[in-house]
């Protein structure tokens, strides 16, 4: 399976990046979030990729190619925890790990960037990334708890639904979530030069 793959068309810049890392069981349930996430995208017409990284190797590549991209919105599906979050070949990446990748290794990939995550409870600790450098990611959207495939399916669909259709803020977009699933499950980080996307 190649490392990138355009779902809508080879020469469009995509304004999405989905960045998938599946565990051995996902692997063999045939689980794939940021595929599903992927069929919506296309059915909005928007442009997007998907990686699917297996290693922190396959990790640094997708960075790169998020570093040399225009997309406002980068997308986590991986299995989290409040101190970073998991690859599929079971290396745990922690948030200091994932800032000196993204940061110094992939000349600052993200930075400008909306970084949202589907990875159960990195909402508690993520933020560190900003206090590290406030210019690290434009904003931040995470899980605080643990979600169910089903809540993360309707929250970040309609997060990108709106995100891509409606004139709202990234805040009004998790409060939307948030009404979603209950329970104030999701949380929104800006960074210094926060701005909202529209696409």
């Amino acid at each position: 399976m190649p490392l990138y793959i355009n779902t809508v068309a080879q020469n469009l810049d995509p304004h999405v990046f989905v960045i998938e890392s599946r565990s051995a069981e996902d692997h063999f349930e045939d689980r794939m979030e940021g595929r599903g996430l992927c069929e919506q995208l296309r059915t909005s017409c928007v442009p997007h990729a998907y990686l699917d990284v297996v290693d922190i190797e396959h990790l640094e590549k997708a960075l790169d190619q998020v570093s040399c991209s225009d997309a406002s919105y980068v997308h986590f599906s991986c299995h989290g925890e409040p101190g970073g979050f998991k690859l599929t070949d079971n290396t745990f990446v922690s948030w200091k790990e994932f800032h000196d990748l993204a940061w110094t290794a992939c000349d600052q990939a993200l930075a400008g960037k909306v970084l949202v995550f589907s990875a159960c409870l990195v909402g508690e600790d993520v933020g560190v990334l900003l206090d590290w450098h406030s210019t690290f990611c434009s904003q931040i959207v995470a899980p605080t708890r643990r979600i169910s495939w089903d809540e993360g399916l309707a929250a970040y669909s309609t997060f990108y639904f709106r995100a891509t259709n409606a004139e709202t803020s990234i805040g009004q977009d998790v409060e939307l979530m948030n009404d979603i699933v209950g329970d104030d499950a999701f949380i929104q980080f800006q960074g210094y030069r926060a701005k909202a996307y529209a696409i």
